[in-house]
């Protein structure tokens, strides 16, 4: 996976962490947990864990993002939409 971060292109590497299901205000979803490792210096440099809940499904959809940045933390969740 390829991440634009800082004026800069950097590869990451993916990793699998474990399926789950997970319940969001917009939803119950059975979820594959992913955390990408990350090499870059800018806003998204290495403070801890990315995690991301993607849908286990083809589609694939984002739904929830958890992480840590320099100036606290992020929290990401998928509040609606129509694919």
């Amino acid at each position: 996976m390829e991440v634009f971060d800082n004026k800069k292109l950097y590869k990451a590497e993916v990793q699998v962490v474990k399926k789950e299901e997970i319940e969001t205000g917009f939803g119950t979803f059975k979820t594959i947990l992913i955390r990408p490792v990350l090499q870059s210096e800018g806003i998204f440099s290495r403070k801890g864990d990315i995690l991301i809940w993607l849908t286990d499904d083809a589609k694939r959809l984002p739904v929830l993002l958890k992480t840590k940045v320099k100036v606290g933390s992020i929290k990401a969740t998928l509040t609606g939409g129509k694919y």
